[in-house]
């Protein structure tokens, strides 16, 4: 266990000798580490087995397993032991980030280009958080447990950041940085209490202490505190609302990243610090709150975000913080059958999101764009590509014969049960929301596969034209991603292999009915209401998606606004911490407020702004936009929706910056502030691919009018001879003028 923790860094370290020897192939090479952790593990599982039923029973650790429960002091006046403990969990969660992470190593040597300067590093960077992750979840004390944590903080600050050269990709990576960081150290606090109370910085000996603890009322209250904090930590690593806002963001980084950390590694190991307090802790009120509400909230904010991206990977992004959601319920009940289900859940998620995101990376550098309204026609030319998608897919939907559905099936039997035990509303209602947001997942993988690879129209009945890469997707390129999602499939129709390994941590956990058999994973339970209950969330899950044929007989979902108290708190908590951080970006009176009004209006659909101004909400996905002359406003033009001009307001002051007018709707605005065209750098070549996450690209197209009013029908020219090739000149998709326009923004 030490020998292949220490290799994993040591081997990333020797990743700058390795690629100068073999260019990108040492990506290959960087992949046989956690791939060989990954082999000595499978072969080390019945001792894995030996020692948790030792722990189990309290009796020692046998010889067999003594090499799987190791210490060696590190600060020996406090008490503090570089101590690992291959228990069940942390077995289960190493093979998930060993096997993703080698595979995902293997799909970077051909993502990227050959003797591209930054491959060494990246590739050492990368191997670098396995091995965090891979210290995080075996780790037994306390403080190497921190230690670890923000090891991987900083690696993905690092990761995010790849593509520096580019003020967003600084940006995300800042903001992930600030984020995981601040939830790091309100984690700190929490474990310094919770190892004095326990008088133990090992987590057994918090575990082991717990049930006293508990059972203290005099100290009930501090423990709540203590509890409150480490979860903090564990609600900022998995982007957990109000924190989520940072995962969208960190879509600027290379999509191996996304399909690595935002899959299989970083955002799990908020999870996995509930699985592993739960048992003990998951009565608790602060509890109930923040890991019960919070994450049935964010199951729900996600989903609904999901539904209004553009960018297919924001999809997949928005989809992952929404599925996060579910994970936290999931493995927070903290009871047999729940945790069973939830262990199998996050299996399940890692194997169909990690091929995703890998799918998007293919689209993207091989057709320039994931413009889900500019791509068309890809299934019909590259079907082993769809049908890679389309089994990750449908497992991410939930539907059969796919391990998605046999592991959402469980979690869904758990709330059942979960509903049944309590009796009342509170106790029913997780398994109401989380069939929600099952109906919302189900659309928006919808959207993402119709995104992606169908064949469309524009609004004038046109067909879209088809979509053509510039080189042949090589079976290399495929293979990681397609074996994870035949994973997914195989996994299904022989679920007992995983199941042998979770019932062995989950089995000494408490049931919630003592006379219930404990559950089970398969394919097929019988007619069970639960399989009604799927069925109903594919129905409704066709006639939610915007973009399926059953749209065409449903209610216009976005003009349904939710209910306006949960999208205060949503618009409030949110921004206590963003606003915050855009008033660092302008150096203006009005950057708070102006913040604040953005996502007001678009929580709303209108709200009175600064100064008297008024913001009007705009979709996104409405039409073409244009850098215009001389003001220097982004002039949106066309689309399903009247949308205003949207105005920049920076530090630079213009006596006169011109009119803004609309295409169709000539109501223009005289604006103050703005940021001239020459200001907006074009975005080219690899950069016109990243976009901002979907809060700024769906929330920050509004309109500034000043007092006054309207004030001229000028239609502005656009700029010309700025970004070459076509498609990739001013004429561009709303999100990516947005990124040239915030980058000048930025850069004020």
């Amino acid at each position: 266990m030490l020998v292949i923790l220490t290799a994993l860094f040591v081997v990333a370290l020797a990743a700058p000798v390795l690629f100068r020897w073999t260019g990108r192939q040492g990506f290959y090479l960087l992949a046989a580490a956690p791939a060989a952790g990954f082999v000595w593990l499978l072969t080390q599982l019945p001792h894995v087995f030996a020692l948790q039923e030792a722990l189990d029973a309290g009796r020692p650790v046998p010889a067999s397993a003594a090499r799987l429960d190791r210490a060696v002091p590190w600060v020996p006046y406090l008490e503090i032991e570089l101590a690992f403990r291959m228990d069940v969990l942390a077995a289960f969660m190493s093979l998930i980030v060993l096997g993703v992470g080698a595979l995902v190593l293997a799909y970077c040597a051909r993502y990227f280009r050959e003797h591209e300067p930054r491959n060494a590093v990246f590739g050492g960077q990368l191997l670098a958080f396995a091995g965090a992750m891979f210290g995080l979840v075996t780790t037994d004390d306390l403080m190497v447990l921190y230690t670890f944590w923000e090891i991987t903080s900083v690696l993905s600050f690092l990761l995010i950041g790849y593509s520096g050269h580019r003020i967003f990709a600084r940006r995300s990576a800042i903001t992930a940085l600030i984020v995981t960081t601040f939830g790091g150290l309100a984690m700190l606090a929490g474990l310094i209490m919770l190892a004095h109370f326990a008088g133990s910085w090992r987590i057994s000996g918090v575990l082991e202490a717990a049930p006293a603890l508990m059972a203290d009322a005099g100290l009930r209250g501090l423990l709540e505190v203590a509890v409150a904090l480490v979860l903090i930590g564990a609600l900022t690593k998995s982007a957990q609302a109000p924190f989520h806002f940072w995962l969208p963001a960190a879509m600027a980084a290379p999509t191996p990243v996304s399909a690595y950390l935002h899959a299989a590694a970083m955002v799990k190991a908020g999870v996995f610090l509930v699985a592993r307090l739960a048992p003990e802790f998951h009565g608790l009120a602060m509890w109930q709150v923040l890991v019960i509400g919070v994450g049935l909230w964010t199951l729900l904010l996600g989903g609904w975000r999901a539904l209004r991206q553009t960018d297919i990977k924001l999809v997949l992004a928005y989809g992952t913080v929404s599925q996060l959601g579910f994970l936290m319920v999931a493995n927070g009940l903290g009871t047999r059958d729940a945790a069973m289900a939830g262990l199998a859940m996050l299996l399940a998620h890692a194997v169909f999101k990690a091929p995703l995101f890998m799918v998007v990376g293919i689209i993207d550098h091989e057709a320039g764009t994931r413009d889900l309204r500019q791509l068309s026609g890809i299934g019909r030319r590259h079907p082993a590509l769809a049908a890679v998608a389309v089994v990750a897919g449908l497992s991410m939907a939930g539907l059969p014969p796919l391990f998605g559905f046999v592991a959402k099936e469980s979690v869904l039997e758990g709330l059942a049960a979960h509903g049944v035990a309590h009796a009342d509303v509170w106790g029913w209602t997780p398994l109401v929301l989380m069939t929600v947001g099952s109906v919302l997942t189900f659309a928006y993988t919808w959207r993402f596969l119709w995104g992606s690879f169908a064949a469309k129209r524009d609004e004038e009945g046109a067909a879209v034209p088809v979509t053509r890469f510039h080189t042949r997707v090589t079976t290399l390129e495929l293979a990681p991603a397609a074996l994870l999602a035949l994973a997914g499939l195989v996994l299904a129709f022989l679920p007992g292999p995983v199941e042998g390994i979770i019932t062995a941590h989950t089995g000494s956990l408490p049931p919630l009915d003592p006379e219930e058999a404990p559950a089970y994973l398969a394919l097929w339970h019988g007619w069970t209401p639960i399989l009604a209950l799927s069925a109903g969330v594919w129905v409704l899950g066709a006639l939610l998606s915007p973009d399926s044929a059953a749209s065409q007989v449903r209610v216009v979902m976005w003009d349904i606004r939710l209910p306006v108290a949960l999208m205060a708190v949503v618009t409030g908590a949110s921004l206590a911490i963003a606003g915050a951080q855009m008033q660092t970006i302008l150096d203006n009176p009005l950057a708070e407020p102006f913040t604040l009004g953005i996502s007001a209006a678009a929580a709303l659909g209108a709200a009175p702004g600064p100064g008297g101004h008024v913001l009007l909400h705009g979709h996104a996905g409405a039409g073409a936009a244009r850098v215009a002359h001389g003001g220097g406003v982004v002039l949106l033009e066309g689309g399903e929706q009247r949308l205003a001009a949207f105005v920049l307001v920076g530090r630079r002051e213009h006596a006169d910056v011109g009119d803004a007018a609309q295409e169709g709707d000539v109501e223009g605005a005289h604006v103050r502030g703005a940021v001239r065209a020459d200001d907006a750098r074009p975005v080219q070549g690899e950069d016109h691919r990243q976009v901002l996450d979907g809060d700024v690209v769906d929330e920050l197209v509004v309109g500034a009018l000043q007092e006054g009013g309207v004030d001229g029908h000028h239609r502005l020219e656009p700029l010309a001879g700025q970004a070459g090739g076509e498609g990739h000149g001013m004429l561009l998709g709303d999100a990516h003028v947005v990124v040239a326009a915030r980058e000048a923004l930025l850069e004020l």
